[in-house]
């Protein structure tokens, strides 16, 4: 997500998990979530899903899909250019890219989000994260990889889901580097708290698939953890990453 030009291969597959490991979707997903169509990276964050690389160029997380035998191709290409010393670098790149491109276009996966993509709109559409949940659960899709998620969110932490949402309504006005500042105390918080080194436990470590979540459900998570979990670290003048726009 940081990169100038973002390219995937037939084969790639973008995801933010989190839900399942209960941290939250983190790297600044506050910001580039929020710059897909409404409802979308909602419903990515809720759900853990892979994106495969056709969608993942259509939402706008990736630009350019490239074959896998193009790489060689690519670098040749941009070791052998005259690079001048002015801002049309980034547009030499851009050309390059775009031109490689056009002989991918046949390899491209088939769209798995893309073609549900309104009844997902529609579902991550209400204001309530309860009501939002059961509309995802009622997507008229009858597809492995909706199930998929649908079983990532209802097993995901409740925790996550929760902050998810807020990082979707509540702060998707922020810039990057407001972003960042958000984050960082968050995951500060999030180890403290304990939900995120149980997830890692359950599914990384002891992988027995079983997490013990602080809450059952989205229902029952109590308000004031929420409220600790995005209580800021330190102030607007004293925070670590104070200035970091200017290199963004």
């Amino acid at each position: 997500m940081g990169a100038s030009h973002r390219v995937v291969t037939p084969s790639s597959k973008l995801a933010m998990p989190e839900v399942s490991i209960g941290l939250y979707p983190d790297v600044g997903a506050t910001w580039f979530l929020n710059q897909i169509d409404d409802g979308i990276g909602l419903f990515l964050g809720l759900t853990g899903m892979s994106v495969n690389a056709s969608d993942s160029v259509d939402l706008g997380l990736a630009d350019y899909l490239l074959l896998e035998e193009q790489f060689e191709e690519l670098t040749t290409l941009l070791r052998t250019t005259h690079w001048p010393d002015n801002a049309h670098r980034h547009e030499i790149v851009s050309d390059t890219l775009s031109n490689l491109q056009i002989f991918a276009a046949k390899s491209r996966p088939a769209n798995q989000l893309m073609p549900f993509k309104m009844q997902i709109e529609l579902a991550c559409s209400h204001p309530d994260l309860y009501m939002i949940v059961q509309n995802i659960k009622a997507i008229n899709c009858e597809e492995k990889w909706l199930d998929k998620a649908i079983a990532n969110m209802v097993s995901g932490s409740p925790i996550t889901e929760y902050i998810c949402f807020l990082q979707m309504r509540h702060y998707n006005k922020l810039s990057l580097e407001e972003s960042f500042q958000l984050e960082l105390s968050m995951s500060v918080r999030c180890a403290l708290l304990g939900e995120f080194k149980e997830g890692v436990r359950a599914r990384l470590i002891d992988k027995d698939g079983m997490p013990n979540w602080k809450f059952d459900s989205i229902e029952s998570v109590d308000r004031e953890t929420i409220d600790t979990l995005i209580t800021p670290l330190w102030t607007v003048d004293n925070h670590p990453l104070n200035g970091l726009g200017a290199s963004l």
